[in-house]
């Protein structure tokens, strides 16, 4: 297998379908380990339009409504989706607990493979 086909492999993974209103719904792939500790204060909207690579059930019958758009599907576009999460703020909260959960996912489950505790558990303190 070459690379770019592992890379692939690599960003499927890390990637899951959020649901943000009936038969709408973003895939969302999981910031990297390195990226994740400018999350630790929350996931905002700056996020929820870097880490949305596909939708489903986006068209301009939906932007616009039904008597002005199409129901044809529209392809999806970073920018358009940086601009359209912009403006539906339940959409962002959605995306961004999802983004939430994966990364509390993601630290968990490589804790429990490592057999430390939980991400967020205090330490124990070292004697003197």
């Amino acid at each position: 297998m070459d690379a770019q086909a592992l890379i692939a492999q690599l960003y499927a993974a890390r990637e899951s379908w959020c649901e943000v209103q009936p038969g709408v719904r973003v895939k969302l792939r999981r910031p990297a380990e390195a990226e994740m500790p400018q999350f630790y204060r929350g996931i905002g909207l700056d996020a929820v339009k870097t880490y949305a690579v596909a939708w489903e059930g986006v068209s301009t019958a939906l932007l616009f409504g039904a008597s002005v758009g199409s129901s044809d599907a529209l392809p999806f576009d970073a920018s358009l989706w940086a601009v359209i999460v912009a403006d539906r703020s339940a959409w962002a909260a959605k995306c961004a607990q999802h983004l939430a959960d994966a990364v509390k996912s993601h630290l968990d489950a490589a804790a429990a493979a490592s057999g430390n505790s939980e991400p967020s558990s205090t330490p124990a303190q070292a004697s003197s």
